[in-house]
């Protein structure tokens, strides 16, 4: 799987916005593809992370459910003690915002990435997930 580097993101983000969406789930697939059409309409650096928020349009259909949280990517960055996690925010079917934070500390001027993986160990849990975004 393939996830688009998007103009005015960065290494750091597009990996984790990869983590975001992969797996093979009609969620992720949506996602996916609302990314691969969506706008950045505005991105915040903040002291201990990022937010990007993004305008999909209407050119590609909404995900079901509509409204959910995917939050179970978690990284570590060179040179900190702690690391961090990343969430999308899919509001009214469509990809609306992807943050990033540090659990303590601050976020680096030139992030690098040592390790991304899921709450759920180096392998992501699809079932699970699965069953957790249909109860929200």
């Amino acid at each position: 799987m393939s996830i688009l580097t998007f103009p005015g993101t960065g290494g750091v983000e597009n990996d984790l916005i990869a983590a975001l969406f992969a797996g093979d789930d009609p969620l992720l697939s949506g996602l996916r593809q609302q990314y691969a059409v969506a706008k950045l309409i505005d991105r915040d650096l903040t002291v201990s992370g990022f937010f990007l928020k993004f305008d999909v349009g209407s050119a590609v259909s909404p995900v079901e459910p509509t409204d959910v949280v995917v939050d179970d990517v978690l990284f570590e960055l060179e040179g900190l003690e702690h690391g961090g996690g990343a969430i999308a925010h899919v509001h009214n079917g469509y990809l609306d915002l992807v943050e990033a934070y540090l659990h303590a500390g601050h976020w680096p001027k030139a992030p690098r990435l040592v390790r991304v993986y899921y709450d759920t160990g180096a392998v992501r849990d699809l079932e699970l997930l699965g069953k957790v975004w249909r109860k929200r």
